[in-house]
């Protein structure tokens, strides 16, 4: 599997070195994960037992220029640092309504 040039691009732009990372394939995801995001992308997604499930609805960059690939990247890491900011505080539930706390995250 190969990621797209303009991903590999626009991340390296943003400091990120993407020479070890490879897209992975289903089977490669743990069987339960405690918080699952997927990006929407116009997409459905295989069912993977969760914990915790949110959709962000990113539009998907493909086929577009790479202004469209840095809008997307900017976007996933403001709604990363804003999931994080959720699971700091204790805002974030759990299926039974218990929030996630990450000691390594304090």
């Amino acid at each position: 599997m190969q990621k797209e040039n303009k991903t590999t691009q626009e991340m390296e732009e943003a400091g990120v070195d993407m020479s070890g990372h490879q897209p992975k394939l289903i089977k490669e995801i743990p069987n339960e994960l405690d918080i699952l995001i997927t990006m929407g992308c116009n997409v459905t997604c295989p069912y993977i037992p969760n914990k915790h499930a949110e959709d962000w609805g990113i539009e998907d960059p493909s086929g577009k220029g790479i202004e469209a690939f840095r809008k997307t990247r900017d976007e996933i890491r403001e709604k990363t640092e804003e999931l994080l900011k959720r699971i700091k505080a204790g805002l974030l539930k759990d299926s039974q309504q218990k929030p996630f706390i990450d000691p390594s995250l304090s």
